[in-house]
């Protein structure tokens, strides 16, 4: 018995996370037994949908293009964010010929972008990968330059008395300093990417789970349609919570002001 209260206090991130979530399906359960079902089906409904579309292997071929178009274009995304954030923070130049643009574009609400997009682009999946592209390179590189910026002045000053050189100190003391807040970066821009791939397949596509969902709710069936939306939530959970326990593995390194 006296150990039950530790247990609790060593868990309890964890013990009220999964208390939060199973308060929010115990009521919708609930609300959803007596309410229309077509405005919010009881999730057992949602469930029973959800193991339909599995098994019947529906939801698969949708799956795989979601996947691919999210992975590709975050992929990409870190491939040129990540450079983009460390020039910017290590050279004043690049940064003065870049933040109004970033600026510029990051100021954009990207649903406005979206038509855009797929009007030069097409309704297949190259579309897709470039708004992902574009909604999740952001944060990858505000991160990454944040994190060049907060660079340990007391190594930096170390390093240039006992004659290091630029690239040296760049890439023993800036690089590792800055890799807490590119995984911080990554795990926002992840978030955005799976909302960006959803969002695109929306508006306009002929696959994808965006595009089961527009479906689905085209035809008034919520319980489907709601079953694709709780796979993405299930994916993004995942997805985020992997990248968190990354980030506070690396969070040592992360510069102390």
């Amino acid at each position: 018995m006296i150990k039950i209260p530790r247990i609790i206090k060593n868990h309890e991130k964890a013990i009220l996370g999964v208390s939060g979530i199973g308060v929010v399906l115990i009521a919708w359960q609930l609300i959803g037994e007596r309410t229309n079902k077509i405005i919010l089906p009881p999730l057992s409904s949602v469930l029973k949908a959800d193991y339909t579309l599995f098994a019947s292997g529906m939801i698969w071929p949708h799956l795989e293009i979601t996947t691919i178009e999210f992975l590709i274009g975050l992929a990409i995304a870190i491939a040129i964010g990540i450079p983009v954030g460390l020039l910017m923070g290590w050279t004043r130049k690049v940064n003065f010929a870049l933040d109004p643009l970033l600026s510029m574009t990051y100021s954009i609400p990207f649903i406005a972008v979206i038509p855009l997009i797929i009007l030069w682009f097409g309704i297949g999946i190259t579309s897709k990968i470039v708004t992902v592209v574009f909604i999740a390179i952001f944060p990858i590189i505000l991160n990454t330059m944040t994190g060049v910026k907060r660079a340990d002045e007391s190594l930096l000053k170390v390093g240039k008395s006992f004659g290091a050189s630029k690239w040296n100190l760049f890439s023993t003391v800036v690089v590792p300093g800055a890799f807490p807040y590119i995984l911080s970066g990554l795990r926002l821009a992840l978030g955005r990417a799976l909302v960006g791939a959803i969002a695109a397949e929306l508006v306009a596509s002929t696959a994808g789970l965006g595009w089961l969902i527009a479906r689905y709710g085209g035809t008034f069936q919520t319980d489907k349609m709601l079953a694709v939306i709780l796979v993405v939530a299930l994916i993004g959970v995942v997805s985020t919570e992997v990248l968190k326990k990354a980030e506070s593995h690396f969070d040592a390194w992360r510069t102390q002001r």
